[in-house]
């Protein structure tokens, strides 16, 4: 059996996830090969496995490009079983355009089943989507079990963290990215007006969420130099969202003359968290984050401004009692705002199970009964023997994003496999596009002012194996079932765990 586990950013997902391959390859008694890696590059992996093969997949994919890769894996008969990073976000977004912009309730009923963070989220998805209860569970999420594990081991930070002391400020989203849409909707003379009705997407965030980050982060970071210049012997780290990493260069130009304030994206978020003296975050995740790992928190929030109240209005941080919220960060003496703060207190509702992530995902895994199905190896190897040498080629020389897209589209356009693909995937809405879209999910397509090798090739999401030794050694003193296996870094992106015999 192969068990894929795929991340999609490195700094949030990847040790929550390496936890739960760990518990997995301690529990199942049959020979199993786990593994942890960049989406990118598992999916390549994926690719390749033939039909009827024992695959597992546990991954993000529930958009609406990702029914090709759900198709395909059916075609294959492998089991696919999706969880949504950011499902949290349905306690404080409009719930409708949430669901709008995730695939139809027709592909849901294509995964073996949904995982979905908890009995919350499980009824929103349930009164959205009309799916049965059988095709979805609650498991938590991964980071709240690595959230667990840095709570009851703090030591484990201090030997990632060597700074002592610092106030932890925390950014909600790419304010350059929302920078770029708000002067192309105002170059363009469009106008308006916040509401989500007849909002269009670009992305994942409608336009007038991009426009109210834009002034929301404006503000922020504004806030942020007061604080510094008023604050000129407090040390601020500041940590960028990680849709903002292409533009840290940028990031870094506007707080140059800001001798007290570092840019820093190393290790993940949670370390920063449990060694600062207080964090500032908007009304986000970070604010959960500090009331499960119990430091101060200040919550950056003006109710009377329109853009602050149509992006975080709904958010339940600001429910949690002890939390301070501030609309300026316009502080004197930040030592005095340490003392008289407090540890906010999480509401109950947005808590996962109480069971670990880990054991509730392999309690699904152990229920599973592989059927093997009629496919036709010949029409397979057709369909994808040449696309999948050709992707390969292309990572090997570096043909990434859009002009490689472009190259690939060209190959493929008047070809054998093309057409096997729309007779194939008859069904599927992208029929058209079938091939292009299984290259986009290993090489990517887009436009970007980053490096392609770190943007689309994933270098930028690559696995820290210095720490993740750390990371291995540490906890192998300290939680059982990290005792059981061993893992080989595959490549930069890609790590591979076997039992120990």
């Amino acid at each position: 059996m192969k068990i894929f586990i795929l991340y999609e950013t490195y700094n949030i997902e990847f040790f929550g996830k390496y936890i739960l391959g760990k518990y997995l390859i301690s529990k199942i008694n049959e020979p199993v090969e786990i593994q942890v890696g960049y989406y990118r590059d598992l999916i390549l992996k994926i690719f390749k496995c033939k039909p009827n093969e024992k695959v597992i997949i546990i991954g993000n994919q529930i958009y609406y490009t990702n029914t090709v890769l759900i198709d395909l894996y059916n075609y294959k008969n492998f089991i696919f079983l999706p969880q949504h990073e950011e499902e949290h976000a349905l306690f404080s977004v409009n719930k409708k355009n949430y669901f709008e912009n995730l695939l139809s309730k027709d592909y849901f009923s294509k995964f073996h089943k949904y995982l979905c963070f908890n009995n919350e989220t499980k009824k929103d998805f349930k009164n959205f989507l009309k799916i049965n209860n059988n095709q979805i569970c609650s498991v938590g999420n991964a980071k709240y079990d690595l959230l667990k594990l840095i709570k009851n081991y703090r030591n484990f930070s201090n030997l990632l963290i060597k700074q002592n002391k610092y106030i932890l400020v925390t950014l909600p989203d790419s304010f350059f990215k929302a920078a770029l849409i708000y002067f192309s909707q105002t170059r363009n003379r469009k106008k308006f007006k916040l509401s989500y009705k007849n909002d269009t997407f670009i992305g994942n965030r409608s336009v007038n969420e991009q426009i109210s980050h834009y002034f929301y982060i404006k503000s922020f970071l504004k806030n942020v130099m007061k604080l510094a210049k008023k604050n000129s012997r407090k040390e601020i780290i500041l940590r960028p969202h990680p849709s903002d990493y292409e533009y840290l260069g940028k990031l870094k130009k506007v707080f140059k003359n800001y001798k007290n304030i570092t840019i820093n994206t190393q290790h993940q978020i949670y370390h920063w968290i449990n060694k600062s003296k207080i964090v500032i975050s908007s009304p986000a995740s970070p604010i959960i984050d500090c009331a499960i790992l119990e430091r101060k928190v200040i919550c950056f929030y003006d109710k009377s401004n329109k853009y602050h109240k149509f992006l975080f209005s709904r958010h339940p941080s600001l429910n949690f009692k002890n939390l301070k919220i501030v609309s300026n960060l316009n502080f004197k003496s930040m030592s005095k705002i340490i003392k008289t703060s407090r540890i906010p207190k999480i509401s109950k509702k947005i808590l996962p199970p109480e069971k670990p992530h880990f054991e509730n995902i392999y309690n699904e895994i152990a229920k599973i009964n592989f059927k093997k199905k009629l496919n036709d190896n010949i029409f397979h190897d057709l369909l994808l023997k040449r696309v999948i040498n050709f992707i390969e080629y292309q990572k090997e020389k570096k043909q990434l994003g859009f002009i490689g897209a472009k190259n690939f589209d060209k190959k493929f356009k008047f070809s054998m496999e093309r057409l096997l693909a729309i007779i194939i995937f008859w069904k599927n809405p992208l029929k058209l596009d079938f091939l292009n879209i299984l290259r986009k999910f290993t090489l990517g397509r887009s436009l970007t002012v980053a490096n392609l090798e770190e943007w689309h090739g994933g270098l930028n999401q690559k696995i820290d194996h210095k720490n993740l030794k750390k990371f291995e050694k540490f906890f192998k003193k300290n939680v059982t079932f990290f005792k059981k296996s061993n893992y080989t870094l595959k490549n930069k992106k890609v790590i591979i765990l076997k039992k120990i015999r």
